[in-house]
């Protein structure tokens, strides 16, 4: 039987708060012995109540290990975020966000940029704006609402017509989405 071993991201989570791998080691043996249910915040646990170290110490190495004010992502994830149509402001709103979140959670981010670029995933590609003056729906929004509604372009156009008068001073982040949702919604003239 293999005995319970704590995750990479736990080991790591130690040695950043200090502890050294001889430590760990001792307290995973005395941990694997007594505990019935290990798991990998019960191994933390044991190890920081073992650890002759007071409040304050602790609290210094969690402020040396959380994500600092001005942690900017890698150039690769910025990259990578401009190539699945982010806009450089809205990853300089979602860094500043992401940075809060993690600071004010207390959270020790053992890979910041992999854990910025799922944040920002789980995010809309664009900040939610006015439309602006000029939008009409992209040629293949209009293709993909007559396709799903059966309406023809002049029913479209008039559709379209209705749509920018209702939804003027409304906010979106993705207008052509917007556009579709309420075109192929069940009575659009009065979905606002």
């Amino acid at each position: 039987m293999q005995c319970w071993q704590p995750s990479a991201g736990c080991l790591l989570t130690l040695k950043q708060l200090g502890f050294s791998p001889r430590q760990i080691d001792q307290a995973l043996t005395s941990y694997q012995r007594s505990c019935d249910q290990p798991s990998d915040l019960g191994f933390q646990k044991v190890l920081m109540a073992a650890a002759d170290t007071s409040h304050e110490q602790h609290a210094q190495l969690r402020a040396v290990a959380r994500i600092p004010l001005n942690w900017t992502p890698s150039k690769a994830i910025e990259n990578e975020l401009a190539r699945l149509g982010f806009d450089s402001e809205v990853i300089t709103h979602y860094r500043t966000m992401y940075v809060i979140r993690a600071r004010e959670s207390d959270e020790i981010v053992q890979n910041p940029d992999a854990a910025f670029l799922a944040y920002c995933l789980k995010r809309p590609r664009a900040l939610a704006g006015p439309m602006p003056e000029d939008w009409i729906p992209e040629a293949a929004t209009i293709k993909t609402a007559m396709v799903r509604t059966g309406l023809d372009w002049n029913h479209i156009t008039d559709r379209l017509t209705q749509f920018l008068s209702l939804h003027q001073y409304s906010v979106a982040s993705d207008w052509n989405a917007k556009f579709l949702s309420w075109v192929t919604s069940p009575d659009p003239k009065s979905s606002a």
